[in-house]
């Protein structure tokens, strides 16, 4: 998932100096990816309540991390921060997930 891609490449860029530039590539590529599917899902047309309050939840966690985009990017935010919001993005899209496949009926 884009989130857990999000939290290896900010402790990649952090904690591997020779590698820096790359891993920051990647995390940028990767931080707007995930804004566009959020943007996307959030106006998704299969979306019902169930599935609104799900994205409550994901947006309740991407939000601080979209609003210090450029901490992200500059690396100052706390690692245990990072990990803390992308895990529970990752939870969050999880549930979201099978909400939308339940939605759809491809389970």
């Amino acid at each position: 998932m884009l989130s857990q891609r999000l939290c290896l490449y900010y402790i990649g860029a952090r904690l591997f100096s020779k590698q820096k530039n790359d891993y920051k590539l990647v995390l940028r590529r990767t931080f707007q990816q995930f804004d566009e599917v959020v943007t996307k899902l959030i106006t998704s047309s299969y979306n019902n309540t169930a599935i609104q309050d799900g994205l409550s939840k994901v947006l309740f966690y991407w939000e601080p991390l979209k609003t210090d985009e450029h901490a992200i990017y500059k690396g100052t935010k706390e690692i245990a921060t990072i990990y803390k919001n992308t895990n529970f993005l990752t939870e969050s899209f999880d549930i979201v997930t099978g909400l939308y496949e339940t939605q759809i009926g491809t389970k």
